[in-house]
């Protein structure tokens, strides 16, 4: 498992991508981008929905959060 999120993590940080150029920002969008990925593992639901089901917190008036 830890080599699919090594190869989901390639898609926004290419192997040869020197780390030092990668900003907040940019990570900021592979966290997003990752957590609401649908996840066959999941039931085809998203980390992000499952973490909400599992809190107990409404999706729809968190899309601040994850932004």
């Amino acid at each position: 498992m830890n080599e699919n999120h090594n190869g989901l993590l390639r898609q926004y940080f290419p192997k040869n991508q020197p780390l030092d150029e990668v900003t907040q920002d940019d990570v900021n969008k592979a966290l997003a981008g990752l957590n609401h990925r649908p996840r066959k593992k999941l039931n085809y639901k998203t980390p992000w929905e499952v973490f909400c089901e599992m809190a107990s917190l409404n999706t729809d008036d968190l899309l601040v959060l994850h932004l």
